[in-house]
């Protein structure tokens, strides 16, 4: 019914102290729904008791929980630190509704000089529009033998978290880049209102120059490029004379790379075979902290016991709900028709 979608996917409040939820064991929990083996996970089974009667969900067929708050919060961080857009500096915003709407600064106020008696001064107004951010379901599936749940809960207990969240983290990297929406969020590279610049060649540090001086030009400011790896290698081989341009690599700062003074993010969701040659890519410079990432409350985690049980396996399936969108497109410059050779 529509009060259980309501709360559906949202962290149960748990009586327990937050210090005891964060020793939560997303292997035991799922070790206890599929197998019914609850050695050594009282707080496992308690949660999951706990979190299907807050939900009203009285036949646990599926085998579906909500991790705690506490962990749903470390999975972030571990989905922020493998995600490049997040990584970037995009603005993430925490238990947001299905449908979220942004103000946004689509002209400003101008200001007039006036005489020293008698002057009016000439009134201007603001103008502003606002963009939607509507939640969508981004979900990942891993398959985990049974016997690593029943004879290594420690190790299983990385296994599952890492390949969770790096499945969702490329996933949600493609559709913020790439995503066609619809079921998924509109990326950069397809959203009409951002600029885009074809090249039709190799890159030059007079292109990314030229990039750096569109966004200048609208008022913009940016603070990272957004490149696949590639594109990133042909531009540290290929400076133009002995120190022209500040390539630097830089240890001791995260990510390493730097072009022209900023930091550089590389991903393989990114493509390197779009064009009609199929080896064109493209490079995106922008704001990052420009662009908003909604998040709708915890993490679902559905067990799958049947699916894989011909295979000894078990299905663990992961529901984020999120939404990403640009706050100002102007803030944005894309460099298409990339190549390396």
């Amino acid at each position: 019914n529509c009060e259980n979608e309501a709360t559906f996917g949202k962290p149960a409040i748990h009586p327990r102290k937050p210090k005891e939820l964060k020793q939560f064991s997303i292997a035991k929990a799922v070790r206890g729904v599929a197998l019914g083996v609850w050695k050594d996970a009282d707080l496992e089974k308690e949660w999951v008791q706990y979190t299907m009667k807050e939900l009203n969900i009285e036949d646990d067929t599926a085998g579906g929980f909500l991790v705690p708050t506490e962990l749903s919060s470390e999975l972030i961080d571990k989905l922020r630190a493998k995600a490049v857009m997040r990584a970037a500096g995009a603005l993430v915003i925490p238990n947001a509704p299905q449908r979220l709407n942004i103000p946004r600064l689509t002209g400003s106020a101008t200001a007039y000089w006036v005489g020293q008696s008698n002057s009016t001064i000439t009134a201007s107004e603001q103008t502003f529009g606002q963009v939607t951010l509507d939640l969508r379901r981004l979900a990942a599936l891993t398959k985990i033998d049974e016997d690593l749940l029943l004879h290594s809960v420690v190790s299983a207990e990385t296994v599952v978290r890492n390949d969770l969240v790096q499945q969702i983290a490329l996933a949600e990297d493609y559709a913020f880049i790439l995503g066609t929406g619809g079921d998924q969020p509109l990326g950069i590279y397809n959203n009409p209102e951002i600029n885009t610049t074809s090249i039709g060649g190799t890159p030059t540090f007079d292109d990314l120059i030229d990039a750096m001086a569109s966004i200048e030009a609208r008022d913009g400011e940016y603070n990272a490029w957004l490149m696949h790896s590639n594109i990133l290698y042909y531009l540290r081989k290929h400076k133009t004379g002995a120190a022209a341009y500040d390539y630097v690599l830089d240890l001791s700062n995260t990510p390493p790379n730097r072009i022209l003074g900023l930091p550089v993010y590389t991903t393989s969701q990114i493509p390197v075979n779009l064009g009609a040659g199929g080896n064109e890519s493209f490079i995106v410079l922008g704001n990052f902290p420009d662009f908003a990432i909604a998040e709708g409350g915890g993490i679902e985690i559905k067990v799958l016991r049947e699916r894989y049980a011909e295979h000894l396996q078990i299905g663990i399936r992961a529901v984020h709900r999120v939404d990403g969108v640009p706050r100002q497109p102007d803030k944005f410059q894309i460099l298409t028709g990339v190549t390396t050779s």
